[in-house]
């Protein structure tokens, strides 16, 4: 069990290298595509409830709109980062909040 939990951790740090300026060919963008559904472990759609949860209608503190989440620049578009950083935690934010409670 250690070794593939030691390549899971390899395939994370590999996976990130298109958010690095270097110039790739287009066939390792396939190849990059299929190892992050595999390695980011998202297996809740937070995308859907994230901007219900912190953003909604009587949110005096924090609002969270498609505007203050644009993505920095093309690269991390890619990967649907945007500036909110609890949206791109995905499900890995709720682990940890649940494991602290």
């Amino acid at each position: 069990m250690g070794p593939l939990i030691d390549m899971l951790g390899f395939f994370q740090l590999v996976v990130y290298f298109p958010l690095l300026d270097l110039k790739f060919p287009p066939v390792t963008g396939i190849l990059f595509d299929s190892l992050i559904s595999l390695v980011t472990f998202d297996l809740l759609p937070t995308d859907d409830y994230y901007p219900l949860m912190f953003g909604g209608a009587d949110s005096k503190w924090f609002e969270l709109s498609t505007k203050q989440n644009e993505p920095l620049n093309g690269r991390f578009g890619d990967f649907d980062y945007g500036r909110f950083f609890i949206m791109n935690l995905g499900s890995m934010w709720l682990v940890m909040t649940v494991t602290l409670i």
